[in-house]
């Protein structure tokens, strides 16, 4: 198929090989069938491999780098934003899920929607403390304010987690009690 350059019937034999026999390297052959469908010109196809790839291995970064090369070409940030998302939630590790939620947060702030990519630093906090993601939020708390801030870090458990979180919430509820 290759040979003739029909490469959307050679990604197609690749991916029901990839389907249809459990002894072999599922990601590997899902991820050649992508680079066939963008031989092809065939962005969407690219990006349905890849994103199988993915959700097989979501550790392996190669995979979303490449549909973020994909996602971009073809205006589809937001995707791409929901990818990273998804892909997080399936990560074991804990730093590499804060890494990829960190770069979920910054597409969503691209995007200009600051409530998504705040709910996703909050996620972060859920795992743990993280000094980044505590940075980010304080910065932001300048531009929304610190008492909706404080009620969703809150509202999200991270306090509990965090005596200085904690403090600094109930310092913001008394400092808007009269007297």
């Amino acid at each position: 198929y290759i040979d003739a350059s029909r490469f959307i019937e050679a990604a197609n034999a690749l991916d029901q090989r990839a389907k249809g026999d459990a002894s072999v390297d599922r990601v590997a052959l899902l991820t050649r069938a992508a680079e066939l469908y963008e031989r092809a010109a065939d962005p969407g196809g690219a990006i349905e491999k890849l994103l199988e790839a993915s959700a097989l291995d979501p550790a392996k970064t190669a995979l979303s780098e490449k549909l973020e090369v994909l996602f971009r070409a073809t205006e589809r940030v937001g995707d791409f934003a929901s990818h990273l998302s998804e892909r997080a939630e399936k990560i074991a590790d804990k730093d590499q899920r804060a890494a990829v939620r960190f770069k979920a947060a910054d597409v969503q702030r691209e995007l200009g929607d600051s409530d998504a990519a705040r709910e996703t630093l909050l996620l972060v906090l859920n795992d743990g403390e993280n000094e980044a993601a505590l940075a980010w939020l304080v910065d932001d708390a300048e531009v929304v304010g610190i008492d909706r801030l404080m009620r969703r870090v809150y509202h999200h458990g991270a306090a509990l987690h965090d005596p200085l979180l904690a403090a600094t919430f109930r310092v913001s509820q008394t400092a808007k009690e009269p007297g």
